[in-house]
């Protein structure tokens, strides 16, 4: 019995964490959709400020919720 809710609670666990990432993408996407908007000359700009992957952000996400520097 205590088996089975640990499964149940590390599979929650999982689908949170993927619903983060599709949301995270999904954000990003309409960011970058509102570059297109922008004066051509800023849409480069503007497109280079949401590359950050998911993986990237997670990984700066916990390094500053840890109180570690981030890397120049």
């Amino acid at each position: 019995m205590k088996r089975q809710k640990i499964a149940v609670l590390l599979m929650g666990l999982g689908l949170i964490g993927c619903s983060n990432k599709q949301l995270y993408q999904g954000v990003m996407q309409n960011r970058q959709h509102a570059c297109q908007q922008e004066l051509p000359q800023q849409q480069e700009a503007c497109m280079k400020r949401y590359e950050t992957s998911y993986e990237e952000y997670e990984r700066e996400r916990l390094r500053t919720m840890s109180g570690e520097q981030s890397e120049p």
